[in-house]
């Protein structure tokens, strides 16, 4: 019988050898064993509920993924936008979902009890722009808005909860003080880009951005990819969103746990909940699918809560091309 690592291809392949050097222990070690943040990688006990740790290389776990997708009745997929589904570029307004891509998530999405969720930072009306995926679940401002595959909007923050009106005029003024920063205003939230701002300025930047939030007790900062989310300071993030997504479907990943004298436990979930990210934003959303027994992937993370890891968008959607022929293999109707 032919493995899914077999059946994945020749090419796929090479590049899962070259993911596996880059996520070897000893290719991180060689870098001191530090994050991009410059914590090490002890795992320590977060805020969130989850361990902090190198993930381990996704293409050395897809036979056992093939598995459970088999298992599974049913199948929900989730993605990030920026970084997982379409790359990083130098301006969030030039980011798009590379055809390829959109061609694999149009497919999955096509297959029998299988459903998409794209969730972003970015704010629901900019990532419906973007996307142009119909029938698919959206969130954006990270959770705060959800809009649901019958189009159904739903805005998950609380009266009176909102950004404070003195902090715009605030980051405003901080950004032109440095050139190359902006501010993009998401209604529900800010982010504050400094990409373009000059390697020397950047720390001064970041400093200065903490200080003002120090000053708005209500106001929750987020540090991103060359970029800091102030958001109202709620309970509220992309794993909120999943829930909402899934409201009435968790009996569907409760795992029928057997046991037999010799043999270890075997899990099979009723269905199968997968989610891609790449940012910070995206942690709480893999402890909630780790918790319910999902797969959980970070893209070019070396240290993440996810379970497995890829270095690039670029392997997303050969994921994902292989999702759907795992998929198709085992759910003709």
């Amino acid at each position: 019988m032919t493995s899914s690592r077999a059946r994945w291809g020749a090419r796929s392949e090479r590049e899962a050898t070259s993911a596996r050097r880059r996520y070897h222990p000893d290719g991180i070690a060689a870098r001191r064993g530090r994050t991009h943040a410059g914590a090490r990688f002890h795992t320590p006990p977060t805020r969130q509920g989850g361990l902090v740790a190198k993930p381990k290389p996704l293409w050395s776990a897809l036979d056992e993924i093939a598995e459970r997708v088999e298992g599974a009745e049913r199948l929900y997929v989730a993605a990030d936008f920026d970084g997982t589904l379409a790359p990083i570029v130098s301006h969030p307004d030039r980011a798009v979902i590379p055809p390829r891509t959109r061609r694999a998530l149009v497919a999955l999405g096509g297959l029998t009890r299988v459903r998409i969720a794209v969730l972003s930072g970015r704010s629901l009306a900019d990532l419906a722009r973007r996307a142009r995926l119909p029938g698919v679940f959206l969130s954006g401002v990270s959770g705060l808005e959800t809009l649901s595959a019958s189009g159904a909007l739903r805005i998950h923050l609380p009266r009176g909860r909102g950004l404070p009106a003195s902090l715009r005029p605030q980051v405003i003024a901080w950004c032109r003080a440095f050139r190359g920063a902006w501010v993009e205003d998401k209604r529900y939230a800010v982010a504050l880009h400094y990409r373009a701002v000059a390697a020397r300025r950047q720390p001064a930047f970041e400093a200065g951005v903490r200080l003002l939030v120090r000053r708005h007790p209500g106001v929750q900062l987020e540090h991103g990819k060359r970029v800091f989310d102030l958001r109202p300071a709620i309970t509220w993030s992309k794993a909120d969103a999943l829930g909402v997504w899934l409201h009435g479907a968790r009996a569907w990943f409760s795992p029928r746990v057997s046991r037999l004298p010799g043999r270890r436990a075997s899990r099979k979930a009723r269905a199968l909940l997968v989610y891609v990210g790449d940012d910070t934003n995206d942690e709480p959303a893999y402890v909630w699918v780790r918790r319910r027994l999902g797969v959980s992937i970070a893209v070019g993370r070396r240290a993440t809560r996810a379970e497995y890891g890829v270095a690039s968008p670029r392997h997303v959607v050969w994921f994902l091309e292989w999702l759907a022929r795992e998929w198709r293999a085992h759910h003709r109707s």
